[in-house]
C-alpha cells in the first residue's frame, strides 16, 4: 500500500468535498473567470466612474478658483491692495 492512499484512506471521512462529483473543465473556467474579476478589480489604470468624476469636479474647482483670483487681481480699482496708492497706503508720506 503506498502512502497517498493511505493517507486518502485516513482523511476520506474528514474531506468535505470527498463525495462531490463536477465537471473538472467548468470548475476551471470558474476559477479563471474568479481570477481575471479579481485582477480588473485590482487594477489601478481603469479608476471606477464615481472616482473620475470627483476627479473631474476637482480639477473643475482648481480652474474656477484660478481664473477667480486672478480676475480680482488684474481687476481695476479693486481693493486688494496690490497696485497704485492702495498697496503704499501704510507708509510715511516721505517714502512714497
Amino acid at each position: 500500500m503506498n502512502t497517498a492512499k493511505s493517507v486518502r484512506d485516513l482523511m476520506g471521512p474528514a474531506d468535505p468535498a470527498a463525495n462531490i462529483a463536477g465537471d473538472t473543465a467548468l470548475a476551471e473556467a470558474v476559477l479563471e473567470r474568479i481570477l481575471r474579476d479579481e485582477a480588473a478589480a485590482q487594477n489601478p489604470r481603469h479608476p471606477r466612474p464615481r472616482a473620475r468624476i470627483r476627479l473631474r469636479l476637482a480639477v473643475a474647482g482648481v480652474a474656477v478658483g484660478a481664473v477667480v483670483a486672478g480676475a480680482v487681481l488684474v481687476w481695476p480699482g479693486g481693493t486688494h491692495g496690490l497696485r497704485g496708492d492702495a498697496a503704499r497706503a501704510d507708509l510715511p508720506p516721505d517714502d512714497r
